[in-house]
């Protein structure tokens, strides 16, 4: 694994498994970040292995995510240092937002009367959303507030606004089954987050923790796509 790690590392343009993405953004042809969001939630086995723990599958796509995306792609031509390199470990170095997750689908669950991916058609709407994402966002952050090596451990804003966001989108998406509110759950989050804390990182970090709100919905070609089919960048 350590190998392939760095194989992808130095020479992912021999990869081809992204998509085209914006010259601003790209570090090359073929850059990590051009990965579609589908391609990288099908590249984990636990939906097969464990279909009754979608969790434990959010999960591992996180990794995943936070490895290709975070530490290959955003690292390289964004941020650097000790700091950025945290930033992505935070997903996958201790079990908070595993603890985050999990409570996010009870919550969601709570909902949705027990029953998985239940609130849909008529029962979906912005008051229930907005419920099931307040009440795990107030459960996330009363976490960082009550035990402060949770908050040390998991440094910065911007990393605490994201493992926030997570638990909300999991909490939607058991209730919903559907990905375009639970990228709306995740905007949410971050507003909340930043109405309750006043801030939620290191400058430029406030712009791209809250810029997915004016796009969830969004089908222009930069901005967004169905959710399978996006990219990061978006």
């Amino acid at each position: 694994a350590t190998g392939e790690f760095a194989y992808y590392a130095k020479h992912a343009a021999v990869v081809m498994l992204s998509n085209f993405m914006p010259v601003k953004r790209a570090r090359s042809q073929n850059d990590a970040g051009g990965v579609p969001l589908g391609i990288n939630a099908d590249s984990v086995r636990s939906c097969a292995l464990f279909p009754n723990d979608p969790i434990r599958a959010e999960l591992e796509s996180i990794a995943v995510a936070a490895m290709l995306y975070d530490q290959l792609w955003f690292g390289t031509y964004m941020s650097g240092g000790v700091g950025f390199t945290q930033y992505a470990s935070a997903t996958y170095t201790d079990n908070i937002l595993e603890d985050f997750c999990y409570k996010g689908r009870e919550i969601g669950l709570d909902y949705a009367g027990g029953e998985m991916a239940s609130i849909k058609g008529d029962k979906l709407n912005m008051d229930i959303l907005e419920k099931i994402i307040r009440a795990e966002n107030d459960y996330c952050l009363t976490q960082y507030e009550a035990y402060p090596t949770v908050a040390e451990s998991h440094f910065g804003g911007s990393v605490r606004a994201c493992c926030a966001a997570a638990g909300c989108g999991s909490a939607v998406a058991c209730a919903t089954g559907l990905a375009q509110p639970t990228l709306s759950a995740w905007s949410l989050s971050q507003l909340g987050h930043y109405q309750r804390v006043g801030r939620l990182g290191f400058y430029g970090y406030d712009l791209q923790d809250q810029c997915t709100a004016c796009g969830s919905y969004s089908y222009q070609s930069d901005e967004g796509m169905p959710f399978e089919m996006r990219g990061v960048n978006y």
